[in-house]
């Protein structure tokens, strides 16, 4: 036992001893260990403002590569410039080292130098010089380029007008995963642009680039599910394609998702839901979904109230009443309560100055109306000669839904150019939604 004792005294006496020998040299390092410390702290400061300075312009070190003659640091200093990564924003400087890295052979250079001169970004605006540049990049395989050349040859811009070359374009880049020429490859199969018609390759196309994200495309294969083009019919997949679209930020999307909403295809019968939808297609300027939003405001029991007091026959446009009530206040007080045939009845005054001072504003307005709603409720065949008489008095609106009613075949024989014709009356009077869809078929 004590040898036990002896032995843990004399451990507890060297661990002593060690540590008065740890204090002692704790006692000679602690002003060495400041120093160095110090020392330290100074390398660290100092690297760090060297660092700093090296580092406070970055496009400094790509500017000296970049005038060296590296088309690598020219496209990458452009695209600081365009951006204002660093730098001060500025497209002229993006533009001057996008030239020189695009006339050292740069393939993205050269697409955006094609696309300065395409929107006129500052250069003048030349679309023979944009297809210059958009052929140089895509000659060399750069999918964005040979997308916009597909498009320029789609539209006719800076080239003679020729959708097979489009095709031919458009099919290169979409095999390379580019998504807008996918979308667009999917529209010249589905609309038959230099290609024969395909709605299967269509869907196909446009749903390679809805897996991407694009919504447009996504709108797209929405049609296609609904009305069963190139792919079986389905109302839930039509939705779920709507839905994505929509909440990507797609207004006609949106529209269209109200609609299933209101009708109950594909989801549960949901009002309140569809409104929203509506509204916020709305305030992206979709006129449909504003004629939606007036269709739904009334309440179902003022709107069968008025159609009780007074009902017209668009055909021969006469106007039969149990109360036999139809002064012009009644068509008003029925029109203001989104009763369509009023609405109709009322453009046809207004445009005949039947009873009241000849309006072909108004008139277009009152015709636009009613064939929104004629629309909505599937009356298509009153829808189009609603909007045939809004167009005919200048009504872009009109003239917008009239190409939607060609493409879809809605109350007409399908017809994708009088489709195009009557889209393009729309975007001639500055509709920007018919020129949204003008771009789709390209």
């Amino acid at each position: 036992m004590k040898k036990f004792d002896q032995l843990d005294q004399q451990e507890h006496l060297i661990r002593s001893e060690t540590e008065k020998s740890k204090n002692k040299r704790k006692s000679v390092r602690t002003p060495v260990i400041i120093v160095c410390v110090c020392l330290v702290c100074a390398l660290l400061i100092a690297g760090f403002f060297l660092l700093r300075n090296n580092n406070t312009n970055p496009a400094k070190s790509l500017e000296k590569s970049a005038e060296n003659g590296n088309a690598v640091a020219q496209k990458a200093l452009a695209e600081r410039y365009e951006s204002g990564d660093g730098v001060e924003q500025s497209y002229e400087e993006a533009a001057k080292w996008y030239m020189k890295a695009a006339e050292n052979g740069d393939t993205r250079a050269q697409y955006s130098i094609g696309y300065y001169y395409y929107i006129g970004r500052v250069f003048d605006q030349d679309y023979d010089k944009a297809v210059e540049w958009f052929l140089k990049a895509a000659a060399q395989g750069y999918p964005a380029a040979q997308s916009n050349l597909g498009a320029c040859y789609m539209n006719g811009t800076g080239v003679e007008q020729d959708y097979e070359i489009a095709f031919e374009w458009f099919t290169k880049a979409a095999e390379q995963g580019n998504p807008s020429a996918q979308r667009n490859l999917g529209a010249c199969y589905y609309n038959g642009l230099g290609v024969e018609t395909n709605l299967e390759k269509a869907a196909k196309w446009f749903t390679r680039a809805a897996e991407q994200n694009d919504e447009m495309s996504q709108f797209y294969l929405g049609i296609c599910y609904e009305y069963g083009d190139g792919v079986t019919q389905s109302y839930e997949t039509a939705f779920e394609w709507y839905k994505k679209s929509a909440e990507a930020g797609c207004a006609p999307a949106m529209y269209n998702l109200g609609t299933m909403y209101l009708k109950g295809n594909g989801t549960e019968k949901n009002q309140d839901i569809a409104i929203e939808w509506f509204e916020k297609a709305a305030e992206l300027g979709e006129a449909d979904a504003k004629a939606a939003l007036d269709t739904l405001a009334a309440s179902e029991e003022k709107k069968q109230s008025e159609r009780d007091l007074v009902f017209y026959n668009i055909e021969d446009n006469d106007t039969t009443s149990p109360s036999n009530n139809s002064s012009f206040e009644s068509l008003q007080k029925a029109a203001n309560n989104y009763d369509e045939y009023a609405m109709y009845k009322l453009g046809v005054m207004y445009e005949n100055g039947e009873g009241v001072a000849q309006d072909f504003t108004k008139a277009a307005e009152w015709y636009r109306k009613a064939g929104t709603i004629f629309y909505t409720k599937e009356n298509y065949k009153k829808a189009f000669e609603a909007y045939v008489a809004a167009a005919a008095l200048g009504s872009d609106i009109a003239m917008y839904n009239l190409g939607l009613m060609y493409k879809q075949g809605a109350g007409v024989t399908k017809d994708m150019n009088k489709a195009k014709e009557w889209y393009q009356n729309s975007a001639d009077l500055g509709n920007e939604m018919a020129k949204k869809v003008l771009a789709s078929f390209n």
